[in-house]
C-alpha cells in the first residue's frame, strides 16, 4: 500500500500515456511486461502498435485498462468514442460503426497484420 501512496501509476503495471495534443491524453495499462514498443517522446501514429495485452499492476485477469483524460497526471475522465468495431452480446456480435466502449464489454478483436 505503501508503494501505491508513493506512485499511483503502480496500480497500472506497464502503461503508456499518449498526449494528443489537444488537451486529451490516452492511458493504456496492464500491459504485457516487456511488451512496451515506445518510450517517453516517441510520436505513434493512428494504428501503431505500441505494446501487448496483458497482466500487470493491479489486475486480476489479462485486459487492456484505456482511459481518455484531461492531463497526464490522473486527470478528469472524458469520453471517448470508437469506430468499425464488434460487441459481443450474449451469443452474437453486434458491428458499430461509432460508439463508446463500456467497462465489462467484450469486444471482437479484427485480425490484423504485425508493424
Amino acid at each position: 500500500m505503501e508503494e501505491v501512496m508513493k506512485n499511483l501509476y503502480v496500480i497500472f503495471g506497464n502503461h503508456v500515456i499518449i498526449d494528443h495534443g489537444n488537451g486529451e491524453f490516452s492511458l493504456l495499462a496492464h500491459m504485457k511486461k516487456g511488451s512496451v514498443a515506445v518510450k517517453q517522446g516517441d510520436r505513434v501514429k493512428q494504428g501503431e502498435k505500441v505494446g501487448e495485452l496483458g497482466f500487470s499492476g493491479d489486475a486480476f485477469l489479462a485486459h487492456l485498462h484505456y482511459e481518455l483524460q484531461s492531463d497526464a497526471k490522473l486527470g478528469e475522465g472524458l469520453p471517448s468514442y470508437f469506430r468499425d468495431f464488434k460487441r459481443v452480446v450474449g451469443n452474437r456480435t453486434v458491428a458499430v460503426k461509432e460508439g463508446q466502449i463500456d467497462s465489462g464489454d467484450v469486444l471482437l478483436v479484427p485480425d490484423r497484420k504485425p508493424n
